[in-house]
C-alpha cells in the first residue's frame, strides 16, 4: 500500500477431520489441501471441510487413472462425428469429431468423467494426439476411397495449448497423411486462453499460417468472449447450447442472440451453433442467417461408418 499497490488478498482453507488414529499426518495433509482447492474464490475467504463424497471422488479418479494407459495401448479412444448442417441449403457441411472411450467389454466411460479426469492427470496431451492422428489418418483414407468429406473439427485442449510441441505436431501429422489443412479444423475453448496471452496467440497464429482454421468452442459461455475477439486470431464462433437450452422462448435471449451474429458476420467469423433440438430452434438461426447448426434435431454423434453413410444421404 506504501508504494500505490492495492492488492487485494483472500485466503482459502482445508478441513479434514481425523477419525482413524492410524492415519497417517501426510494423508490427513493430503486431504486437507484436496479440501481446499474445492473452492476457490478471488473475492472472499473461503473454508472447505473433507467429506466422504470427496473420497470417492479420489477413489474413482484414480481407478480412471489407473485404466487410462491401457486403454490407449488397446485402442479403446475412438471418434465419433456430429454433423453440422448449412440452415440455408440443408446440406451437411462440417462435423464435430468427439471422443467416446469404449472398453472392450462394452462398458463406454462418458467423456464428462474422463476428460476433467485426464485434464488433471495430465493425459489430456495424448488424447489430443490421438484424436489428431486418428482424424488425419480417417480424412487421408477418405479421400483415398473416393469419398466427398467435409471438413472435420478437432478440439485443442488447454494442457496442448501450453507447448510449442503442438505446432511440430500438427505439421507432422500434416506432411504424415498429405491432408487438406481446410479439411481440419482446431477448436478451442476460451477458458484455454487464460494464462501466457501472447505465447497463446502466437501459437494460434502458427497453426493458422499452416492452413487451418481456428474455432473458438463455446463462445459467450465466459465473462471475455467479447473481448477475446479483438485479439485473438479466430475464423469460426462456435455458440454454447446453453443460449437454447435454458432459454428457447426468451425474446431477451433471442435479441441478445441476434446481436451476437450480427457481431460475428461484420467480422466475417463463420458461425455454428450447437445444441439444436427443436423446428423452432433451427427456423430462429436460420432467420439471423447462421452459417451452420449442430444437434440432436438433426443427428446424435456417429461412429465413422454411420456418418460416411449419412454424408453420402445428405450431400
Amino acid at each position: 500500500r506504501p508504494l500505490g499497490v492495492e492488492m487485494p488478498v483472500t485466503m482459502r482453507f482445508g478441513i479434514y477431520v481425523q477419525h482413524n488414529s492410524s492415519e497417517s499426518v501426510q494423508t490427513m495433509i493430503n486431504y486437507a489441501t484436496i479440501s481446499m482447492d474445492k473452492n476457490r474464490s478471488s473475492q472472499k475467504n473461503t473454508f472447505t471441510i473433507f467429506t466422504n463424497e470427496f473420497r470417492e471422488q479420489m477413489i474413482h479418479n484414480a481407478e480412471i487413472t489407473s485404466q487410462m494407459e491401457k486403454a490407449i495401448d488397446n485402442n479403446e479412444f475412438v471418434l465419433y462425428f456430429q454433423p453440422q448442417y448449412n440452415s440455408a441449403t440443408k446440406k451437411i457441411v462440417g462435423a464435430e469429431s468427439l471422443c467416446r472411450w469404449i472398453k472392450r467389454n462394452g462398458t463406454v466411460i462418458s467423456p464428462k468423467d474422463f476428460i476433467p479426469i485426464s485434464e488433471n492427470n495430465g493425459y489430456i496431451r495424448v488424447l489430443d494426439r490421438i484424436i489428431w492422428e486418428k482424424a488425419f489418418e480417417m480424412m487421408s483414407r477418405w479421400i483415398e476411397r473416393g469419398i466427398n468429406p467435409v471438413p472435420i473439427s478437432v478440439n485443442i485442449s488447454r494442457g496442448s495449448l501450453e507447448s510449442d510441441t503442438l505446432i511440430y505436431v500438427i505439421e507432422q501429422l500434416k506432411n504424415k497423411y498429405n491432408v487438406p489443412a481446410d479439411l481440419i479444423h482446431f477448436e478451442i475453448t476460451e477458458s484455454a486462453y487464460s494464462g501466457e496471452q501472447d505465447k497463446l496467440i502466437e501459437r494460434i497464429e502458427k497453426i493458422r499460417e499452416l492452413g487451418f482454421k481456428i474455432a473458438m468452442d463455446d463462445f459467450g459461455n465466459g465473462e471475455s468472449s467479447l473481448t477475446m475477439l479483438n485479439s485473438v486470431p479466430i475464423d469460426v464462433l462456435k455458440f454454447d447450447q446453453n443460449f437454447l437450452k435454458n432459454n428457447a422462448d426468451s425474446e431477451k435471449t433471442e435479441q441478445f442472440i441476434t446481436s451476437l451474429m450480427k457481431m460475428a458476420q461484420q467480422l466475417q467469423k463463420k458461425t455454428v451453433f450447437e445444441g439444436v433440438e427443436t423446428e423452432e430452434q433451427r427456423d430462429f438461426l436460420k432467420s439471423i442467417n447462421c452459417d451452420s447448426v449442430q444437434g440432436y434435431f438433426y443427428s446424435k454423434p456417429l461412429m465413422e461408418e454411420d456418418f460416411l453413410k449419412f454424408l453420402k444421404e445428405h450431400s
